[in-house]
């Protein structure tokens, strides 16, 4: 029973310590998977951001909707990208377009993202 009980106890620190490991493993993405989340992050907030602004030239989306949707993809790939990211520096002045109405410079805007 005593031996039972004791190799219960080392299978179960060694799982925990397997475990740990994976974990801490899973924690740190290798630099392959950060670029790849860099990229999927700017091509989604640069997808976001015609498609919103398209909308709302159109007329099918209110101003606070747009404005903020901008707004929150800028600061999505800000996260993902880094502070001074051109294409967040581009989408947050295309929210300002938005936030004054200003349908032309927000095509304008929205034509400089597909460079």
């Amino acid at each position: 029973m005593h031996c039972r009980g004791r190799r219960a106890r080392t299978l179960a620190g060694t799982l925990g310590l397997i475990a740990g490991c994976w974990l801490a493993a899973c924690s740190h993405p290798s630099p392959a998977a950060q670029a790849a989340e860099k990229r999927e992050a700017i091509q989604s907030a640069a997808a976001t951001a015609r498609l919103v602004v398209r909308a709302w030239n159109a007329g099918d989306v209110p101003t606070a909707y747009a404005s903020r949707t901008l707004e929150q993809a800028a600061t999505r790939l800000e996260s993902a990208a880094g502070p001074g990211n051109k294409l967040a520096e581009s989408i947050v002045r295309l929210s300002e377009a938005v936030q004054q109405g200003n349908h032309a410079l927000a095509a304008q805007q929205e034509n400089a993202l597909r460079r």
